[in-house]
């Protein structure tokens, strides 16, 4: 039997930290999709109310914008988070449903 060449396993011992930094990077740097006042107006056009995925308009009384439909307030950063799903520590962002790919 060949004996395996001892720098292709030092090698291959970097690759699932390499990935990891790499996953790690693309989520930070990841649009978080935070709605403010200034941006509220496009995804109200995105996600517009149309009576059956929201029933009526809604405001927010702290930001006091539009709710857009599928955006919940993330407690953690104080602004709205469009498709929001959680809080993750680790990055300090809420994760859109988008983000699951990373």
């Amino acid at each position: 039997m060949r004996k395996p060449i001892a720098g292709a396993m030092r090698i291959s011992a970097y690759v699932p930290k390499a990935l990891i930094q790499i996953a790690y990077t693309f989520d930070k740097f990841a649009d978080e999709v935070k709605i403010n006042k200034s941006n509220v107006d496009s995804y109200e056009l995105t996600y517009p109310y149309d009576g059956m995925t929201g029933p009526q308009v809604r405001y927010c009384k702290k930001c006091g914008v539009i709710q857009p439909v599928s955006s919940t307030y993330c407690e953690a950063t104080g602004f709205y988070v469009a498709r929001y799903d959680h809080f993750c520590p680790q990055i300090m962002k809420g994760i859109k449903i988008m983000l699951f790919l990373y």
